[in-house]
């Protein structure tokens, strides 16, 4: 005999009457996951794991006590979604994938006509619950994998750090480096110089660098309105006895251009200034291939009715771009303008390679070949009468949800003669990083996220051939996830995606027209990069998470390293974990912070414990910042952890390790302080 729940099961079934879009059980389940508690114990332990099956229960009973409600006469007009079919189009011109100019007055008017569109949206958006277009999206940068683990070179010591890189052969700046003779670092915080330290037992700070001041560049420059070089340090690179610094300069009216100042080292006390590449924007990306450096910015090259044609130029003669070199988007819905920069490095060579694009881009992955720009187009929230509002209590009832898919624009940029765009496309869902892309045989590989107006989520995996076209994907990867990290290795992917478990998928691309789902594996957490230790063995770094008695949902409270064997791509499985509870590690969001030692066989990553401790006066809980930094070595399957130093104690949350490096026998732990202070550890490795 049935009860009461399959009776009612079975007559809503039968009855041919579906819910509406608001009452989706995945609906429903988002919406009630998505709440939150204002403040968050601390937790200090790891409990069973909770069984979620009541609470999917409660929320199935509630939604078949809704759903009855049509059985006995209430019609709903909506009916069920169906399953999400992510898409790939392409740009209507086959030829010429992106309009083209004949003047700068041709673009002076696209751009006209682009903005007075934004801001007619941005006033809609502005009247917005959530006025931005970010809704449901996900951190950026918060990421990930690679085709390759590489590191860039330098000159010095024979044993010394190199910057992580996505691809072997392209070169990334970091904020700290090093040649094997100095450290060489940059403030996150709008830091004006580079702060010069011995690569030594005893390291001490020998001077300062100010990209800004030509003449004498250890000597800080007094900033004017006419001056337009009062420089902000990004981020740099080392170029044999060369440093790159890459800045934001600021100019009249607080408009910002994209400057690379190149100094001369090779003697620390007498530095010398050699060169500068200059370009309109702010500062967006940048790479460096053998002895050419490309630069990303991005512009608002429209203001009111003024207009101004973009820069980009060596030395001190500004030069614009020439107009045919400029590019527009089909229907762009951002008046910037991106701007990619060629130069020569070499002593004498004065090529620049230059061209411009209208429309907003995110981020680049850039092999030796190919640099390919991304974009993502989110979803919005918007009071539905926007006009009566009052700025009282909204109901749900007066919301709308844009039902336009959340998508991403790609553009490829071939890098083999000149600078030129070659292929546009546009891909249903958002990428985690520019991790997610990766190039092989002509093929863009591409994995995604992708979810409807229901906020109903799943993955997929493109295949694109060189114009950008779809060849093949595999889809519905991971329903009600997010992707986490990816990393490429040859003609297989390695995906982590994450709800409340980590897990890995293993997909085969060696039929681009048929990628295939191999095996999985499951794991609490979830990693944010991936790293080849061998063929057969990948190591996870990323968040450790954990039950609370205040959520159903897992909290985040750690850092986490796991070891894969993938040697069995049909079923991978879990060979080691490590978790370092109330611990975060700056390796988790940017893989540039990740230091492999070659020589040594061994892992770095900064690691900074925080405590925390109930102050007896306020009877609230102060933060105490332990910095330091993990060694270890993965050795017979296993993660072995060699020290953990742990160099200063400080009451300020800002106030961490964010990088490290070594050379030689020495370990260099970055203080990098939020107000541009600068500070280097040395401990003896083990």
């Amino acid at each position: 005999m049935k009860n009461d729940f399959d009776f009612i099961k079975d007559k809503i079934e039968n009855s041919g009457v579906t819910a509406p879009a608001e009452i989706d059980e995945n609906h429903v389940l988002k919406k009630l996951e998505g709440i939150e508690p204002n403040s968050a114990p601390i937790l200090t332990e790891l409990k069973p794991k909770k069984n979620r099956a009541r609470l999917i229960a409660g929320l199935a009973a509630a939604f078949v006590a809704v759903v009855t409600l049509s059985v006995f006469g209430v019609i709903f007009s909506s009916q069920r979604q169906p399953p999400i079919q992510p898409t790939v189009t392409q740009s209507d011109n086959a030829d010429i994938p992106l309009k083209t100019f004949s003047d700068y007055n041709e673009v002076k008017e696209e751009l006209k006509k682009i903005t007075a569109s934004s801001d007619r949206i941005l006033e809609r958006y502005e009247q917005s619950v959530e006025v931005d277009s970010y809704e449901n999206a996900p951190e950026q940068g918060s990421g990930s994998s690679g085709s390759s683990l590489g590191m860039s070179g330098g000159s010095g010591s024979d044993s010394h750090s190199e910057t992580y890189k996505q691809v072997e052969g392209v070169d990334e700046a970091d904020i700290v480096k090093t040649d094997g003779k100095y450290l060489y670092i940059a403030s996150q915080n709008g830091a004006k110089g580079i702060d010069i330290y011995s690569a030594t037992d005893d390291p001490a700070r020998i001077t300062t660098l100010y990209p800004d001041n030509f003449s004498d560049p250890t000597k800080p420059s007094a900033y004017t309105d006419e001056d337009d070089l009062d420089a902000f340090v990004e981020e740099m690179y080392i170029y044999g006895d060369r440093l790159i610094a890459v800045c934001n300069t600021r100019g009249e009216h607080f408009t910002y251009n994209t400057m690379a100042a190149v100094f001369d080292v090779s003697d620390i006390k007498n530095i010398r200034y050699v060169d500068r590449f200059f370009q309109s924007g702010d500062y967006t990306s940048t790479r460096m291939i053998g002895d050419v450096l490309y630069l990303v910015s991005e512009e608002y090259a429209y203001d009111g009715d003024e207009f101004s044609a973009p820069l980009c130029y060596r030395g001190d003669d500004p030069q614009e771009i020439p107009v045919e070199n400029v590019r527009c988007v089909e229907n762009p819905s951002d008046p910037g303008m991106l701007i990619i920069g060629g130069y020569d490095l070499k002593d004498g060579a004065k090529d620049v390679r230059s061209t411009a694009l209208i429309g907003a881009v995110e981020d680049v992955y850039c092999n030796e070949s190919n640099m390919y720009l991304y974009s993502t187009k989110w979803r919005y929230t918007e009071i539905v009468d926007y006009e009566s509002y009052d700025g009282g209590i909204i109901t749900d009832s007066a919301l709308h949800s844009s039902e336009e898919p959340v998508t991403t624009d790609i553009y490829k940029v071939s890098l083999s003669d000149g600078i030129t765009f070659t292929a546009c496309a546009t891909i249903d869902g958002w990428l985690d990083s520019r991790y997610s892309l990766d190039e092989k045989d002509g093929c863009l590989r591409v994995a995604a996220t992708i979810e409807d107006e229901k906020d109903n989520k799943t993955n997929a995996l493109y295949i694109l051939d060189s114009e950008l076209k779809e060849v093949g994907k595999v889809t519905g990867i991971a329903k009600d996830e997010e992707i986490k990290a990816v990393r490429y290795v040859g003609d297989i992917a390695y995906v982590i995606t994450y709800e409340e478990t980590d897990p890995l998928f293993v997909i085969d691309l060696s039929d681009p027209k048929n990628p295939t789902v191999l095996g999985e594996v499951k794991i609490d957490g979830f990693s944010t990069m991936l790293v080849p230790v061998d063929e057969n063995t990948l190591l996870g770094v990323g968040v450790y998470t954990e039950d609370a008695d205040y959520t159903a949902m897992q909290v985040e409270n750690g850092t986490k390293l796991v070891l894969f064997d993938v040697s069995d791509k049909l079923h991978p499985k879990v060979l080691d974990e490590k978790i370092y509870r109330s611990c975060e590690s700056e390796a988790i969001y940017e893989p540039r912070a990740f230091v492999k030692n070659p020589d040594r066989g061994d892992y770095l990553i900064p690691l900074n414990y925080y405590e925390y401790k109930i102050n007896k006066n306020t009877e609230y809980a102060d933060t105490i910042v332990h910095g330091g930094a993990l060694n270890f070595k993965v050795e017979n399957g296993r993660i072995v952890e060699i020290a953990r130093p742990e160099v200063k104690v400080t009451h300020d949350y800002d106030d961490v390790i964010n990088r490290c490096l070594y050379v030689g026998d020495n370990i260099y732990l970055i203080y990098n302080g939020y107000y541009g202070e600068t500070a280097v550890y040395a401990v003896k490795y083990r």
